[in-house]
This record gives C-alpha cells, sequence and structure tokens, in this order.
C-alpha cells in the first residue's frame, strides 16, 4: 500500500477549522469542560499546521511503516522537532516561544485526555491559550499567507460576570440580576 497523499493545502484547512473550533467553544457563554476541550482542539490545530508546514517544504510527515499496520503520520513532538532540524521556522515566529508554549498545552491535554487535570489551572491556562492563538495566528501568516483574523465574521462582545484573572478587569458596573423591564 502506498503512502497516503495529504496536501498541504486541506491539513492547513483541517488546521484552522480546529483552532476556530477552540476559539468558538472557549468562547462560548455556558460551556463545561471549556479549557479542556479548547485544549485538546488548540493542540490539534498546531498539530496539522505543522504537518502543513513540513509538507509544503516537502518533507515527509509519516512513519517508517510497519509491515502489517497503517501508516501513522508524526506525532506534535516529532513536527516540532523536524520543524527544528530543517530551520523551518520563519524569522517572525519565535520557534523557541512556540515549542514551550506547546509543550505546556500538550501536558495538560494528556492530562486532561487521561483524567488526571484540575480545574485550578483555569486562570493560568487561559494565558497559555491566548499566546498560543497570537502564535499560531502569526505561523499561518507567514507560512501560509492566510490570517487567521478573516476567518472571524464575528465581534465578541467582552461581558462576562467573572475574569479568567484578578489581573484583568471588567470596566463598568455589575449587571442587575434581570435585564428586561417587566412589561416587556
Amino acid at each position: 500500500m502506498a503512502r497516503p497523499y495529504v496536501s498541504h493545502k486541506k491539513l492547513c484547512a483541517n488546521s484552522r477549522a480546529a483552532m476556530l473550533a477552540a476559539i468558538e467553544i472557549y468562547n462560548k457563554p455556558q460551556t463545561t469542560y471549556r479549557e479542556q476541550v479548547v485544549t485538546v482542539l488548540a493542540v490539534n490545530a498546531w498539530e496539522l499546521i505543522l504537518k502543513a508546514a513540513l509538507r509544503k517544504a516537502k518533507k515527509n510527515i509519516f512513519y517508517k511503516k510497519e509491515r502489517g499496520k497503517d501508516y501513522r503520520s508524526l506525532s506534535l513532538e516529532h513536527c516540532i522537532a523536524e520543524m527544528d532540524r530543517s530551520h523551518l521556522w520563519p524569522d517572525t515566529v519565535d520557534g523557541d516561544g512556540v515549542r514551550a508554549n506547546l509543550h505546556v498545552l500538550t501536558d495538560y491535554r494528556n492530562k486532561t485526555i487521561h483524567l488526571y487535570v484540575s480545574d485550578d489551572l483555569n486562570t493560568i491556562l487561559y494565558m497559555f491559550l491566548q499566546q498560543s492563538i497570537v502564535n499560531y495566528r502569526d505561523f499561518v501568516l507567514a507560512v501560509f499567507e492566510k490570517d487567521l483574523a478573516d476567518d472571524i465574521t464575528w465581534a465578541l462582545l467582552p461581558l462576562a460576570a467573572s475574569t479568567p484573572s484578578d489581573a484583568i478587569r471588567t470596566s463598568g458596573r455589575r449587571l442587575p440580576t434581570r435585564s428586561t423591564p417587566d412589561h416587556w
């Protein structure tokens, strides 16, 4: 069986879809298990976009095939290693910063998948996810000349009952418990 053909354009499109889904889920007003789901999607988006970058550079994204087994594509860690080895990080992207950020998010994702995670990391995780999205946008823009912001067709209303961190403050008064007049 021949190695599967994987288009870097399709990998890029799937990656962007995963990152947009992560952003959408994080911004839903009532979502339980939010940080965990968003982290899984964000890490998946990074793995796909790095495979897309490797394919675009004509690099192999598959492990050596074992007899009687299906082809397996490279893990995120191996994609990062190949990006480093092949000097494929764009000048406008801090490869060391991306690597460190993804290490934290991947560790959290693995703990989430195997049920070892605690909810008390949500404030810190928010900062890592935010930076990951900024890094992702810069990377995709540099490598594929596509801006993630172009895919976001709505404006967010930054209204919250609480913030992910005391360092982040909302302006204005507290919302009333009832938002519509009685006569409506």
